[in-house]
């Protein structure tokens, strides 16, 4: 009777424990909500807060999150909305892109930084599916920041040669070695 009692109780400790973590672990959107109130690399060079990378370990199940927060219009929100196009583009998910695709073009006045930057992330993201469309966004870019960035993650330069650049991509191995250059450039560098 006792061996059965040590059992049960055994047992029992084991759900309860796996219940606690399965509460701790923190949703995506708390995650989010945490890293905007995080203040723990404040005036501090080449920090970055652990929420953030929490956030981009979801990996996939991140990307609705990211998405619903890049489109908040609270404050805190929009100040961090080039931090949501980061770890999309470290994410990498072919989801994303269609949603990166439209703040791209609605982000026109954007400088040229930030367009590069845009463009990185929504080369991660990048389908088959989707080569000519980005081909055609990232070449007609008014600020050239888009077509830098293509030039710089795959290597090659073929001007504003659209052609080109649309068959490059769909060359076999060519598209997954560009979207791996474009997620390790959306990682933070410190150091």
């Amino acid at each position: 009777m006792s061996k059965i009692l040590v059992r049960v109780f055994f047992v029992f400790s084991i759900l309860l424990s796996c219940a606690y973590y399965a509460k701790a672990e923190s949703t995506v959107e708390q995650l989010i909500e945490e890293y905007l109130k995080d203040n723990s690399c404040a005036n501090t060079f080449d920090c970055m807060s652990p929420f953030y990378y929490k956030i981009a370990d979801k990996g996939p199940d991140a990307v609705v999150p990211l998405l619903e927060a890049l489109g908040n219009k609270e404050t805190l929100y929009v100040q961090h909305r080039l931090d949501f196009i980061y770890l999309l583009g470290m994410i990498g998910d072919t989801n994303a892109y269609s949603a990166l695709r439209a703040v791209f073009l609605k982000n026109t006045d954007y400088q040229d930084a930030h367009m590069w930057r845009l463009a990185i992330s929504l080369g991660a993201c990048l389908g088959e599916e989707n080569i000519d469309d980005f081909v055609v966004l990232v070449v007609r870019d008014a600020a050239d920041g888009a077509l830098r960035a293509l030039r710089e993650m795959s290597g090659q330069d073929f001007g504003q040669n659209e052609e080109q650049w649309a068959a490059y991509l769909n060359t076999a191995g060519h598209l997954e070695t560009f979207r791996a250059n474009c997620r390790e450039r959306s990682k933070p560098i410190l150091g």
